[in-house]
């Protein structure tokens, strides 16, 4: 797919890389005030990260939404393909610091040679850049995140639990027939929000996070109801953007399911560490983009 031609760097990084193998030099991470400045990208929150690193991450971002790069914008990548680099980013990241920390503390000890002192410290200080980067990316992912209340007219990471906030808000007579055949059917309540936002984490539904299947009912439904506007509607316009599926009629479930299966991603939050299947709503708008959030400083 020729992704190694500098036509297809992202972010207004600089090509000369692709003259080196990654394995030529250390790749170092460069959080913010290091002592040799930053990488050159677009997006702020990746210049901590080195070249071949954020190229590589973002081949694998259009890996895993099955897209072609030829129909993606280079330059200024969609918000959604961003969002996965950040994900894949965040989620490499962290576990390298959970494996240099389990190392750190199975290594501390007073028996020590001067050797292996010297190579705590090194660690030591690996662990606190790591950490560094892994917060700031950490930041970004988060700030997007809209937890318990109707989400904004911008592009935001919600759960099923805003999604329905705005259905209700939005749609009340359907919000109220699909809760019940919610119930009705799959045995879950969200009838009661509050009550749906604290137990929708533990149910599964076919070995799989119940979540995951609302928000299949739920993408189709609005799929269904698109026609009349509002923030719905500029949702799955969103979507289309990049998924653009059949214009089919009675097609919206399938074209809901293949959406979720290929957008839709866990995120961990609150102090129970639950888990939520979380979506990137952007809603479409004519002429305009609202991904600006990816391009602001931190």
């Amino acid at each position: 797919m020729r992704l190694f031609e500098p036509s297809y760097v992202p972010f207004g990084m600089p090509t000369a890389f692709l003259d080196s193998s990654p394995t030529d030099e250390p790749q170092y991470l460069r959080p913010r005030a290091h002592p040799f400045g930053s990488y050159q990208n677009d997006v702020p929150f990746l210049r901590g990260i080195p070249p071949w690193i954020a190229h590589m991450f973002f081949i694998r971002a259009l890996m895993n939404l099955r897209l072609h790069p030829d129909t993606v914008d280079i330059a200024r990548p969609d918000g959604r393909i961003i969002l996965e680099v950040l994900l894949l980013l965040y989620e490499a990241i962290d576990q390298k610091t959970q494996t240099l920390v389990a190392s750190s503390h199975r290594t501390q000890s007073d028996s020590l040679n001067q050797k292996q002192k010297y190579a705590t410290i090194y660690r030591d200080g690996q662990v606190k850049l790591i950490r560094t980067i892994r917060d700031e990316l950490r930041s970004v992912l988060y700030g997007q995140r809209v937890s318990g209340k109707l989400p904004p007219t911008k592009p935001a990471i919600l759960s099923t639990t805003e999604a329905f906030m705005t259905f209700q808000d939005e749609c009340p007579s359907d919000a109220s027939k699909f809760a019940e055949s919610l119930s009705e059917e799959y045995g879950i309540d969200s009838s009661d929000l509050p009550r749906y936002d604290s137990e929708i984490a533990g149910l599964e539904f076919d070995e799989s996070p119940a979540e995951l299947l609302v928000w299949k009912l739920l993408l189709g439904r609005f799929a269904e109801l698109a026609s009349q506007g509002g923030l719905i509607s500029g949702w799955v316009r969103g979507f289309r953007k990049l998924h653009p599926g059949l214009d089919v009629q009675g097609s919206e479930l399938a074209w809901a399911e293949e959406v979720v299966e290929k957008f839709a991603f866990p995120l961990v939050e609150g102090e129970g560490e639950v888990q939520r299947i979380c979506m990137y709503m952007n809603p479409w708008k004519e002429g305009e983009s609202d991904d600006d959030w990816v391009y602001a400083q931190l």
